[in-house]
């Protein structure tokens, strides 16, 4: 993400006006699979009481 980023900031990646909330959806998006996919893939970090 950090690379797309830098390429959309320097305007080597054209995604539109829309570019920052893309990307800010994105890392969103990317962010609670990576949490979902470990807590299926290893098991549960946070168990409730």
């Amino acid at each position: 993400m950090a690379a797309a980023v830098v390429a959309y900031a320097t305007g080597v990646l054209p995604i539109g006006e829309r570019g920052w909330t893309i990307l800010g959806a994105a890392t969103v998006a990317g962010t609670v699979m990576l949490w979902w996919g470990s807590e299926r893939i290893w098991g549960t970090f946070f168990r409730s009481r």
